[in-house]
C-alpha cells in the first residue's frame, strides 16, 4: 500500500508534520484511515508514503537507535545525529524509491528534512514528500 503526502514545516518554535490518510494500491483506495507518521524519539516524528509495510518495519528500527541512545548517553539524540542514523540505515533497508520526511525539535531549535534511499539528507525549512507534493 502507499500514496497520499506528508508536509512538514518549521515555524519559530515548534515543527508541524502533518499527512492525509488514504492509501490505495494502483486504482483502488485502500484504506481512508492509514496513519503515516511515527514518533521516532521523545520530540520527533518520521514518516513516508511509499511500502507503508516496509515504512513500519523501518521506523521501529530508528525508534530502537534513538531508545539505545538515550539509554546509553542519558539524554536524547539531536536532530542532526538522528538525520545522519536515518540517512546511514535507510540504503540497507527494503524500502524502494522512498524518501522520508522527518521533523523534530532539539536544543538549536525545530528542524525538518527529508531524507532519501540512497541516503541523502536535506534539512529545509519546510517539505513535502509523496504523491501531492
Amino acid at each position: 500500500m502507499s500514496g497520499g503526502t506528508l508536509v512538514g514545516l518549521t515555524t519559530k518554535y515548534d515543527v508541524l508534520v502533518v499527512a492525509d490518510t488514504r492509501t490505495s494500491r494502483e486504482a483502488s483506495v485502500c484504506s481512508e484511515t492509514i496513519q503515516k507518521i511515527f514518533q521516532v524519539h521523545p520530540t520527533a516524528v518520521m514518516g513516508s508514503t511509499v511500502d507503508l509495510g516496509a515504512v513500519q518495519s523501518f521506523v521501529r528500527t530508528i525508534r530502537s537507535e534513538s531508545e539505545r541512545y538515550e539509554v546509553s548517553h542519558g539524554q536524547p539524540m539531536d536532530m542532526t545525529a538522528l538525520s545522519t542514523v536515518v540517512a546511514s540505515e535507510l540504503p540497507q533497508r527494503s524500502v524502494p524509491n522512498s524518501t522520508f520526511l522527518l521533523g523534530g525539535v532539539d536544543d538549536d531549535g525545530p528542524h525538518v528534512f527529508t531524507l532519501d534511499g540512497d541516503g541523502s539528507v536535506l534539512e529545509k525549512a519546510y517539505a513535502a514528500v509523496g504523491s501531492g507534493r
